[in-house]
């Protein structure tokens, strides 16, 4: 297995223990210099505060084998008893980056939710959590490499506004039963990393925003059946590379209430993506993109 999370360096663990007080409740410094106070933590009863406006970056003493790359030299790390612990995370509204390694291993994790103010998502940041669900109303723009590898991803709507999606990202998530069989690429993106979504033998189609221009030959599965193309075919068949070019076929989307929905040069409903925004029944206009006919009875209002 490759592992791209060595890029970042893999640093030889230094244990920092947790400064808990008979309760069980602890609090750390996790600023980047460990004085500035910009980042403090704080873990009880399974969930795990960040408040701050800057987080450091951790590191992994893992090793190769059956050995995951858990985090070790965060003071909530998994020789310090609290890494397996955490089931909740609540990151503070003024924090603008997600450190790397912050909580590799985290694997009762399964639903995490962001505030609007995080631009990055550092290196391994969710690799091997249990992660299921993400919510990120943000200007998120980078995932750095192997951020969410092997994690349980179900929706990926939180990808609405990211710019580069780095190697690895998404390697090995569509691995299980109830694993989304396709998966939509926004409008946003622009590149897409060395092997972003490979190792993921459930995942049948993609569908490509029309602004991504970068794409590594490496970066997805050869077997995936079918890349839909929303932009213009051309272009898309150049940036897949000869390898994928003969599974692009021409698709449309639009965007309606805060959810995507996909159709291809038919206009058949291929697939959707994300969550509507207003908590109410659907609009006429909602209700003709979904059943795709003109004459569809009126539905009012809750």
């Amino acid at each position: 297995m490759k592992k791209y999370a060595l890029i970042l360096g893999l640093l030889m663990p230094m244990v920092v223990y947790a400064d808990c007080d008979s309760s069980g409740k602890c609090v750390w410094d996790c600023s980047p210099d460990g004085k500035t106070n910009t980042c403090t933590a704080t873990f009880e009863n399974g969930t795990l505060s960040i408040s701050g406006t800057q987080m450091k970056n951790y590191s992994s003493g893992g090793k190769d084998g059956n050995t995951t790359y858990n985090i070790t030299n965060a003071p909530w790390n998994d020789e310090a008893g609290h890494l397996k612990q955490i089931t909740n995370v609540v990151i503070g509204s003024e924090m603008k980056n997600i450190g790397n390694w912050f909580l590799t291993g985290a694997t009762s994790l399964e639903h995490i939710s962001i505030p609007k103010n995080i631009e990055s998502i550092g290196g391994v940041a969710f690799y091997r959590t249990g992660l299921k669900t993400v919510d990120w109303p943000s200007p998120l723009k980078t995932i750095y490499a192997s951020a969410f590898q092997y994690t349980h991803l179900m929706d990926f709507s939180f990808l609405d506004g990211v710019e580069t999606i780095g190697a690895a990202s998404f390697n090995s998530v569509f691995l299980h039963a109830d694993s989304p069989k396709s998966l939509i690429i926004p409008d946003s993106v622009k590149a897409i990393g060395q092997d972003s979504f490979t190792a993921n033998p459930k995942l049948q189609s993609i569908v490509l925003g029309e602004n991504v221009t970068s794409i590594d030959s490496l970066a997805f599965n050869t077997s995936l059946q079918t890349i839909y193309c929303t932009g213009n075919i051309n272009v898309c068949r150049t940036n897949v590379g000869e390898a994928f070019a003969d599974k692009v076929k021409q698709a449309t989307a639009k965007k309606i209430n805060g959810v995507t929905y996909v159709y291809d040069k038919n206009g058949n409903l291929i697939t959707t993506s994300g969550h509507r925004k207003e908590k109410r029944i659907y609009t006429i206009e909602e209700a003709n993109e979904v059943a795709g006919q003109k004459n569809t009875i009126r539905i009012k209002y809750r």
